[in-house]
């Protein structure tokens, strides 16, 4: 500004006259007319440009705020979805989990039960008693998990969620109750469904019980019956030789009666009424010679 009005950037009117003097002082006051004009032209594309710059960066960081808003609702939709979907599942994988304790279980005793057919009998070798406890685990298991699944009871009551004038507070509230609500109706009886997972795994670990006891009954009938087979008589005649063989079937027969006790008693116990066999086994034998007396001629 100082330069428009430096009088040295102009000529001097040297001995020009009032109207000449006049006219040079008006261009001269018009130039600087335009420079101001100029300055404020400048001044104001300066100004429009800096406010169009500040105008597009808040409506940048309008547009941001908006981008970052809706990511955050559509992930907080999407969080919540997924746990509507979990607790949805929730009552359906608890059945299902039911049904394949029943299905496996009901699987094991048709297996077990022909494993039995094929390794006892009811008269030459019976099943100890042991035998029944993982059938009965078995059933357990099965009852227990029909029961979770098929015996109805009275639902306990879920409140609703509580109503709020803020809506992200109700939309989390309404996901909340949902869960309770899944998580109610899964989780009756669940005692029942403990019980025959448990009842299922004491079954496989009794298993073997029943066939444990195969190497005592290979001892029981190992053991020496107590009833001696009789002294073959120096005699050769014909009543000696009736005689002889009289107390033959009559040991022999005793004999089979003590084997097959010990058999029994080692099948259906781990071995103390083998020992509690023995003083019968003994008595017998004494009966045994009582009765049978040796021959004299």
């Amino acid at each position: 500004m100082s330069t428009h009005d430096d009088d040295t950037a102009w000529p001097k009117p040297d001995g020009a006259n009032a109207d000449e003097k006049k006219a040079f002082y008006q261009a001269k006051l018009d130039a600087h007319l335009k420079h101001i004009d100029a300055d404020i032209a400048r001044g104001a594309a300066a100004t429009a440009a800096q406010t169009g710059a500040d105008e597009k960066e808040f409506e940048d960081d309008l547009s941001r705020a908006a981008a970052e808003r809706a990511a955050e609702l559509a992930s907080k939709a999407a969080y919540e979805e997924a746990l509507l979907d979990v607790a949805k599942g929730t009552l359906d994988r608890a059945r299902a989990n039911a049904d394949m304790v029943q299905k496996a279980s009901s699987a094991i005793v048709a297996l077990y039960t022909g494993a039995l057919a094929l390794a006892f009998s009811v008269a030459d070798h019976p099943l100890p008693l042991r035998g029944l406890i993982p059938a009965i685990l078995l059933g357990l298991a099965v009852v227990a998990s029909t029961v979770y699944l098929a015996y109805a009871t009275d639902p306990r009551g879920v409140q609703g969620p509580r109503p709020t004038s803020a809506l992200r507070e109700m939309a989390r509230r309404r996901v909340a109750a949902f869960i309770i609500w899944t998580r109610a109706a899964a989780f009756t009886r669940i005692y029942w469904l403990r019980v025959s997972v448990l009842a299922l795994a004491a079954s496989l670990a009794f298993l073997p019980a029943p066939f444990l006891s195969s190497t005592n009954g290979a001892k029981a009938t190992a053991i020496k019956p107590a009833t001696g087979w009789p002294s073959v008589p120096t005699q050769t005649d014909e009543f000696t030789k009736i005689l002889f063989q009289a107390r033959v079937s009559e040991v022999a027969d005793l004999r089979k009666d003590e084997v097959a006790r010990a058999e029994r008693a080692s099948t259906s116990t781990t071995g103390l009424p083998v020992i509690a066999e023995l003083p019968v086994t003994s008595r017998a034998a004494r009966q045994t010679r009582g009765r049978v007396r040796p021959i004299r001629r």
